[in-house]
């Protein structure tokens, strides 16, 4: 909605796509449509839309060899059973999902190492490359429902106070970005450990509700 914005997110988008960081960029274009939806900003979704197809047309005229390095990439990511590296990650989090069954209340415990036998291959040292299920393997169910439980009353405490008349502008926007960031997680937890930064960007979201609460509203 602000113009001066759109080159930066048009320059981030750009950047999103060159890394291949195919689950961070689905993740945010989930949390973007869903969150849309929600708004209610049908109009939105159609003019992404149609900007999207004219940007893939652009890419297919200019660099059609980009267009099928692309297509190669994040075909993969959406059948991953069809991908070496999905396949493998699918085994290893099947493997850690039987080694929680083991203890499933309270997991193991955050003191071990992670070790996983794959048939044909050395054993993996590294933890699976799915949040939920690291969750689950260390800290059992319990773990599980807090994180996912805290999650959804971060995200329905943001959405609810989207519109706070005592937000600025500037912190409306902001509070609206650190509700993306925390929606994007359910999707991208499925495929990596949650973003480095988030309890950092969470801080910041407790920043914005705390000191907009302290404020008398305009009405």
């Amino acid at each position: 909605r602000r113009p001066g914005l759109l080159p930066l997110a048009f320059v981030l988008l750009g950047l999103a796509v060159w890394t291949q960081n195919r689950t961070a960029l689905i993740a945010v274009v989930a949390g973007l449509i869903g969150i849309a939806i929600l708004q209610r900003r049908f109009g939105l979704l159609a003019t992404a839309g149609v900007g999207g197809a004219l940007a893939l047309l652009l890419v297919a005229i200019l660099a059609p060899s980009l267009l099928e390095h692309l297509k190669a990439s994040y075909s993969a990511a959406l059948s991953p059973t069809a991908d070496d590296s999905g396949s493998w990650r699918l085994y290893i989090q099947l493997q850690a999902l039987v080694q929680g069954l083991q203890t499933p209340l309270m997991g193991q415990g955050y003191g071990g190492y992670f070790r996983f036998e794959i048939p044909g291959r050395e054993d993996v040292l590294a933890p699976p490359h799915n949040q939920f299920v690291v969750l689950f393997l260390k800290g059992g169910i319990v773990a599980v429902i807090l994180s996912v439980g805290a999650l959804a009353a971060y995200a329905a405490s943001l959405w609810n106070r989207r519109a706070d008349p005592r937000f600025s502008s500037r912190e409306r926007l902001m509070a609206e970005c650190l509700l993306l960031f925390v929606v994007t997680q359910f999707a991208y937890g499925l495929a990596y450990d949650f973003v480095l930064t988030f309890g950092l960007m969470a801080g910041c979201a407790e920043v914005l509700l705390q000191r907009a609460g302290r404020r008398y509203s305009p009405s």
